[in-house]
């Protein structure tokens, strides 16, 4: 009779258990790694669904601690651009790594282009083989700031046996972080109307992108090799009701060299999140 109660709660406790949410679908149907704790910062993978055009998509995802921030792909005035090394995985032909728009951080030495609290980044895999399992093996190198700036490194791994078992998988966390990526507008006239250059008095070279766009938009240039431009004032709004966002070019190369340079521009106004490229003219 003991043991048939001792049984009894058992049973019972591992129900409470599963109630409260510490069974192994704690994540409802989200596959997920443990979290990597790093320096103010945890990382993981989130694995997602394998698809018709024979590609898997998985998140990275950076929780970072209040206080704390991290980089978008162009830091902007200063910081750590994120790495994403897939080299020594398995079965992985090519990536592609979606990065979702970054907020404005001031700060009293400029700006920075980054992301607080958390962030996903969707990546969409393209295996060599649907045949062969295939494993997964990231070192991801970031930057954590706070009164200091941080670089950090962590490793993560996981192995698909089988991709087809991961065909009906979904992942609500993955499509949420792919609302926040901007895509290209192919629809409606574009919002930057000319990104033109000017030179200062003193001979320092400026570069002025004119938006067609209320006061409340907002303005990120992505990575360039060849240019590096440092924001230099707020946005203006200029006579004509558009917008005027202004930078200063540090560079090695030529005028004539920059002019015909295509920049890549994301866009965030209230009701829309684009991406659009514009060629630099004079």
């Amino acid at each position: 009779m003991i043991i048939k109660n001792i049984i009894f709660l058992r049973s019972l406790l591992v129900s409470f258990l599963i109630l409260l949410g510490f069974s192994d679908t704690s994540q409802g149907n989200e596959i997920t790694t443990a979290w990597k704790d790093n320096y103010n910062s945890s990382t993981r993978l989130i694995i997602g669904n394998y698809n018709l055009d024979k590609k898997l998509i998985v998140g990275l995802e950076l929780s970072i601690e209040k206080g704390s921030y991290s980089y978008w792909r162009n830091p902007g005035d200063s910081g750590i651009s994120p790495i994403i090394d897939f080299q020594n995985s398995t079965n992985i032909e090519a990536y592609n790594i979606k990065y979702p728009i970054p907020e404005l951080i001031l700060q009293p030495f400029g700006s920075s282009n980054g992301y607080r609290d958390s962030v996903i980044f969707p990546i969409i895999l393209k295996p060599k083989s649907i045949k062969k399992p295939l494993h997964i093996n990231i070192i991801f190198d970031y930057g954590i700031c706070d009164t200091v700036c941080v670089p950090v490194s962590n490793k993560l791994s996981y192995k698909i046996d089988n991709l087809m078992s991961l065909s009906e998988q979904k992942s609500l966390l993955i499509d949420q972080a792919l609302e926040q990526v901007p895509k290209y507008n192919y629809i409606s006239e574009n919002k930057v109307l000319n990104a033109r250059l000017t030179t200062g008095t003193e001979g320092n070279l400026y570069l002025k992108i004119e938006l067609n766009a209320s006061k409340n938009a907002s303005l990120f240039i992505e990575e360039n090799e060849k240019l590096y431009l440092s924001s230099i004032n707020p946005p203006e709004k200029l006579v004509n009701g558009n917008l005027g966002f202004y930078y200063e070019v540090h560079s090695d190369q030529l005028i004539e060299d920059i002019i015909g340079q295509v920049l890549s521009l994301v866009i965030v106004t209230e009701n829309s999140l684009i991406k659009e490229d514009i060629i630099i003219e004079q």
